[in-house]
């Protein structure tokens, strides 16, 4: 990977970093979240709810610190993570599939 890539790496993850902060989700949730984004690694029944927006199963699966943040998980995906690996399950699954941005970045073709 060229060391361009790899500046947009750590400047994405920064960024989910002080989102993740600014939200105040819960410090047991991030690193999750920040290896799905940066390497498409799976996540648990509740995150999965929130990057496919599946309401109904996120309040099914949520703990009660998770429930009450439901509005700012939306806003950091909104916000701060690409829109690419959040809103249905095809976006979640081929996400995955690529390994997240390091695997997109990684496969990349470079430019002349």
């Amino acid at each position: 990977m060229n060391e361009q890539y790899e500046e947009i790496l750590q400047q994405q993850e920064q960024k989910l970093e002080k989102g993740m902060e600014l939200a105040a989700i819960p410090i047991y949730m991030r690193n999750s979240i920040m290896e799905y984004v940066l390497r498409g690694r799976p996540v648990g029944h509740f995150l999965t709810a929130i990057f496919t927006s599946n309401l109904s199963e996120a309040v099914a699966r949520g703990d009660d610190q998770n429930l009450c943040k439901l509005v700012d998980y939306v806003k950091l995906l909104y916000n701060d993570a690409p829109s690419a690996c959040w809103g249905n399950k095809e976006r979640h699954a081929a996400w995955m599939e690529r390994g997240g941005l390091r695997g997109i970045y990684e496969n990349a073709k470079p430019t002349v």
